[in-house]
């Protein structure tokens, strides 16, 4: 212990009043308010189950935007083969969020059957829509309602509609004509996306790609 003779006497006043400090904190009995934290709102409060299962027609869409994305691929049934949905009964089909999906193109599902709407600058009209690999079974093309960026640019639009199914492995390609130069043709094309569906035995869900 350091005596008090030997200590300055502005630390000797300093070491003395922080002697008398702690001995009064010693005797004081604690009075301190506890600390009250107010009750979350209702808002801030509502359960997460009722956030995340919200139904679907409770949403707010602009008409012609794509529905919010409401199915998982782990979702996907596998029973037994169904027939190809209507025009109209696709027009009111929920999105669907695929494991890649380009961002020109939209996806949605009813049943086992799969619809991606695509828009790409095609001025020339969309060439072809080929299966690279798989089969062709059930698998279908039709227009969609092009589209226009606000810059004027048009986007011409494609609907492909395929089953995906356990055990499916099947690739598609969407093409748009290759324009060779001025007062010239050529039979070739220019594959713009690819579609890849592939259900592997033993996998809850399929593997679809878009891109």
């Amino acid at each position: 212990m350091i005596s008090a003779q030997k200590l300055p006497r502005p630390l000797l006043l300093t070491t003395l009043a922080g002697a008398t400090l702690a001995v009064l904190a010693t005797l004081r009995p604690a009075t301190a308010d506890p600390v009250v934290t107010p009750p979350l709102t209702s808002t801030t409060a509502m359960p997460l189950a009722s956030a995340t299962a919200m139904p679907l027609a409770s949403a707010t869409a602009t008409p012609g935007a794509p529905l919010p994305l409401s199915l998982q691929l782990t979702d996907w049934p596998a029973s037994a083969p169904s027939e190809r949905p209507t025009p109209t009964a696709w027009e009111q089909a929920p999105a669907v969020s695929l494991t890649r999906l380009h961002r020109s193109c939209r996806a949605a599902r009813l049943r086992e059957w799969l619809r991606v709407t695509c828009h790409v600058v095609a001025p020339d009209g969309i060439m072809s829509l080929r299966v690279l690999g798989g089969s062709d079974e059930g698998v279908a093309l039709a227009d969609a309602p092009p589209r226009r960026d606000p810059d004027g640019s048009k986007h011409e639009g494609v609907h492909v509609v395929l089953p995906v199914r356990p055990g499916d492995r099947r690739v598609l390609q969407i093409a748009l004509p290759e324009f060779p130069g001025l007062r010239s043709y050529t039979p070739e094309e220019n594959g713009v996306l690819v579609i890849s569906a592939l259900w592997l035995p033993g996998a809850t869900g399929p593997t679809i790609v878009v891109d």
